[in-house]
This record gives structure tokens, C-alpha cells and sequence, in this order.
């Protein structure tokens, strides 16, 4: 028989520093946001729209950096495809920004993505510990 649940979650592990607690916030926040964008609608999620809402939703500005570290540690985190759009009253470049699956999206994916950053985040931080 092998481990007990309860001696898995037991096992003591290091805390994220708070740049990678901010990575999983931002992670949430970018989902949350894209989902309701684009869950049902034509709509496509463009960045230049999303980060003012991303920065509410996290209470820091989030920049494309961020997201450059969310794909390192989850790869094809994003679908990102570059435009340009009007965004108050000037033309600029941007991206459409999008979760790498199709459909509509429950929360238990959501959870999974959040889950798997979370274990990178954390095997990373123990691999810099040894």
C-alpha cells in the first residue's frame, strides 16, 4: 500500500516568496478575465484592454514580463497573437490573449492550471534551496 493522502499533503515544503505568489494571482487574475471575455462571446481578449482589469483584480500592475514568467514555469500557459487595436483614442500594438483550450472553461480546469503552476513554482524554489 502505498503513501496515505494525509502524508502527501503533510510533507513540509518551503513558502513561495511573494514574486511567486504574485505569479499565481496573476495566473487567476489573466484566466478570470480572458473567461469572461471570451466564454460564449465573439469577443477576443486584447492585453492593451485586460491589464487595467488584471490590475484590479490583483492590486499591482501587471505587465508582459509577468505573463513571460507564467509561460516558463507553465508552458503554453497562453495563446497570445499580436494586433493592433484603438485603445483610448490612439492605435497601438498589442495581443489577443487566450486560454490554450477551446470552449468554455469550468473552474476545475482553472484549479488544474493554478495547481500545476503552483507545483512548478515550488519545485523551483526547493531546487534552489538544496
Amino acid at each position: 500500500e502505498g503513501p496515505s493522502a494525509s502524508t502527501a499533503i503533510s510533507k513540509p515544503h518551503l513558502p513561495l516568496p511573494a514574486k511567486y505568489q504574485l505569479l499565481l494571482r496573476v495566473l487567476s487574475a489573466v484566466d478570470g478575465v480572458t473567461g469572461c471575455i471570451s466564454g460564449g462571446r465573439s469577443a477576443r481578449p486584447v492585453w492593451a484592454k485586460l491589464a487595467t482589469s488584471i490590475a484590479a483584480v490583483t492590486g499591482r500592475t501587471v505587465t508582459t514580463s509577468h505573463l513571460d514568467l507564467i509561460d516558463a514555469f507553465l508552458p503554453g500557459a497562453y495563446r497570445r497573437e499580436e494586433c493592433r487595436v484603438v485603445h483610448q483614442g490612439k492605435r497601438i500594438k498589442s495581443f489577443y490573449i487566450e486560454l490554450p483550450m477551446d470552449g468554455v472553461v469550468g473552474q476545475e480546469e482553472l484549479q488544474a492550471r493554478k495547481d500545476q503552476l503552483h507545483a512548478s513554482l515550488l519545485s523551483h524554489v526547493e531546487a534552489e534551496h538544496r
